[in-house]
């Protein structure tokens, strides 16, 4: 698959207001980013950092040495632009660079994401409607972040955030609410169930890829028992999680913070989940994808997004 260069964006003419979250305002045109040196939040000064602390990574590092990244979202395909209309992308800026990973628009002002992504960051932008992200249909602001008060970098554990929009996005076809978990299913494993994951995280087998690739991909994977998970990654493991095989595909890094769903009998997506992490683990065939439960967040979504929760 071709990367993402600063050329294909010549033609978007989309401008917008970037504002920081501390009240600082920069004024940038999108086409002005150069996505080939756009990076995975992996790779920001931020998150080294609390990854050399981080517990999840140094048992990581002890259990197996690190495996050449193999493609993915591996074996996924292109999605069309009204497949997944509730992804959006997520720009984090910082004074080293660009960084991206995914988020889930779950009402009208409000992306959920993961935590990872964005713990520390100021300066945040969303794109909508970007299944082909060279014509993204609206670049919106990000004007407050909530991380989860429980979140933490050292466990991976609560990875949730709730961005705030500074304005309300101009909704299509493209750009839709996501479906959020009713709350009968508080306290469902969906074990078993199969998923569906979206992305523009990396699909080769080198790393330092940029990022995002050109086009949205989504693969399918079933989710696996939290014993099963707990096999691969012992100790940390929480009910919170939910984990997917890498059996013929999976997320990898920039995948972070995209969605997990599920289609349930009325023939609807729904999102059970957000993608967390797989520190190149579940880049594998061997290594299980691990995703944040949404059922385990359904008040905390409510309270400070006002999304609607189906009883």
């Amino acid at each position: 698959m071709r990367f993402l260069s600063a050329v294909a964006l010549l033609g978007l003419t989309i401008v917008s207001v970037v504002a920081c979250v501390s009240g600082e305002v920069t004024i940038t045109r999108l086409e002005d980013i150069n996505w080939a040196e756009v990076r995975p939040v992996q790779e920001s000064p931020l998150f080294k950092a609390k990854r050399a602390a981080s517990f999840v990574e140094r048992y990581l590092e002890r259990a197996a040495p690190a495996p050449e990244r193999t493609g993915r979202i591996n074996n996924g395909i292109v999605v069309g632009p009204t497949d997944v209309p509730y992804i959006v992308g997520v720009l984090v800026s910082v004074e080293q660079g660009t960084y991206f990973c995914g988020g889930v628009l779950v009402s009208r002002t409000h992306v959920l994401t993961s935590a990872t992504c964005v713990e520390g960051q100021t300066s945040i932008t969303v794109l909508l409607g970007a299944s082909d992200i060279t014509r993204a249909q609206d670049f919106v602001v990000v004007s407050h972040v909530r991380v989860h008060p429980d979140y933490s970098s050292f466990f991976q554990a609560n990875d949730l955030a709730i961005l705030t929009l500074s304005r309300m996005p101009r909704f299509n076809d493209q750009i839709q609410l996501a479906r959020l978990p009713r709350r009968s299913q508080v306290g469902e494993s969906f074990t078993n169930a199969w998923t569906t994951i979206s992305g523009w995280g990396e699909t080769a087998s080198n790393t330092g890829e940029a990022l995002p690739m050109q086009q949205l991909r989504s693969v399918r994977s079933q989710v696996i028992s939290n014993f099963s998970c707990t096999i691969s990654f012992p100790l940390y493991l929480r009910s919170s999680n939910v984990c997917t095989s890498s059996d013929g595909g999976a997320p990898c890094v920039g995948d972070e913070g995209g969605p997990v769903t599920i289609v349930e009998e009325d023939g609807q997506s729904t999102v059970i989940a957000i993608h967390s992490y797989t520190y190149s683990r579940g880049c594998t065939r061997s290594w299980p994808a691990v995703h944040t439960r949404v059922t385990d967040y359904l008040n905390w979504i409510e309270i400070y997004t006002g999304a609607s929760i189906r009883a």
